[in-house]
């Protein structure tokens, strides 16, 4: 077990690829704010459900398929079509957020 960033509890490492990438993209979408999400079981797998915290009725599945050799996220509700690739987690925060029409921060 280890610490991934300062302030974090330790967890264990996870084995299988699908869901250390989908933890890490709930735990991303988290940190972006704006949006509320976890983990749930959708026929048989595990996706990131996501909404947008102020407008709820904009909302989605993430999943995450091995694809040409490569993980990607995807959009379960649309056929699945891709994302991004799961080694890119920001980009791929940023997209969801902009799909659901989240706000962007004032700096």
């Amino acid at each position: 077990m280890g610490l991934h960033s300062a302030g974090r509890e330790p967890r264990a490492e996870v084995s299988n690829p699908r869901k250390a990438s989908l933890l890490a993209l709930n735990q991303s979408i988290r940190d972006h704010g704006g949006m509320a999400c976890g983990l749930v079981q959708r026929e048989g797998r595990q996706v990131v459900y996501v909404i947008n915290s102020e407008l709820p009725v904009h909302r989605a599945d993430i999943g995450c398929e091995f694809v040409d050799a490569v993980w990607w996220f995807t959009w379960v509700e649309d056929g699945e079509p891709t994302i991004g690739p799961a080694d890119d987690v920001e980009g791929v925060v940023v997209a969801i957020a902009k799909a659901l029409k989240v706000m962007p921060r004032s700096r």
